[in-house]
């Protein structure tokens, strides 16, 4: 009786073995498969944010040559030239309702003195000191970003104003409102995920979006060319992206129960 049942203790250990080696193997690939699927997802999202990251570059570029472009304008030279500081507030009241987006402007001249009144032009001290320091080739910000007033929260732009001859003669600053920032965010902003771009102190310059509840989340910090801003990335993880976990679940427990059968079977043609 103790010899009989020598072979199918045996069997019946070897067969819980082989149980145990396929639910190690399914839990190792289910870990594999995760991990592959949250790799998938992880380099759209960064390939995404490169290109999300590209267009904003584009658009400060795009604020920028049109500064460059007004700069380069026969009246502005001559505002500088002989205008004097009535004509020059005028003029800069009219470029502010054509440019769009626009908070201040204003002309300087080369000493550094603003043509006009700075606060009506809204020149703030802080604009006129990084202006100051980027003329002596100290650093700063790019762009130089001022939020102490939440309703005219913008980025500074300028370009030098030259003479025929290629002389520096003064320099235009136009400085551009946050808003630019949120409607371009929203417009790039997918269901379940946020964006917000901080600036090279860490503030956060706009933010959209909102994650989806529950689930995981993945992250990414993109530069964005041309300054010192992050695109700051959360997104959850939608169904596509998740790994397909459930076959491999299915089919692990198919192959155990089918093991468990057949154990059951021989044993109860043995007993």
């Amino acid at each position: 009786m103790v010899l009989g049942d020598r072979p199918r203790n045996s069997t019946l250990r070897l067969a819980l073995i082989v149980i145990l080696l396929v639910l190690v193997s399914a839990a190792s690939m289910l870990a594999v498969v995760y991990q592959s699927g949250l790799a998938v997802a992880r380099e759209a999202l960064a390939q995404q944010q490169q290109a999300n990251a590209r267009l904003l570059h584009n658009q400060k570029a795009f604020y920028q040559d049109m500064v460059d472009q007004l700069a380069r304008r026969i009246q502005v030279r001559n505002l500088i030239y002989v205008g004097n500081d009535e004509e020059a507030m005028a003029w800069a009241r009219d470029m502010v309702e054509q440019l769009p987006n626009t908070v201040g402007l204003a002309l300087f001249r080369p000493e550094g003195l603003v043509l006009g009144n700075a606060l009506l032009q809204r020149v703030l001290p802080a604009c006129q000191s990084d202006l100051h320091r980027l003329e002596a080739d100290l650093e700063v910000p790019r762009p130089p970003v001022h939020l102490d007033n939440p309703d005219l929260a913008h980025f500074d732009l300028v370009a030098p104003v030259s003479d025929y001859d290629g002389e520096v003669i003064g320099t235009l600053f136009v400085s551009f409102s946050l808003d630019i920032l949120h409607i371009t965010l929203a417009s790039l902003s997918h269901e379940g995920q946020i964006l917000r771009i901080r600036d090279g102190q860490g503030r956060v310059l706009s933010q959209v979006g909102r994650l989806a509840p529950g689930g995981r989340a993945l992250e990414h910090l993109e530069p964005i060319p041309g300054t010192d801003w992050i695109l700051e990335t959360r997104s959850s993880l939608r169904p596509g992206d998740q790994p397909h976990r459930q076959p491999l679940v299915i089919t692990t427990l198919v192959i155990t129960a089918v093991l468990v059968l057949v154990v059951g079977g021989y044993g109860w043609r043995n007993r």
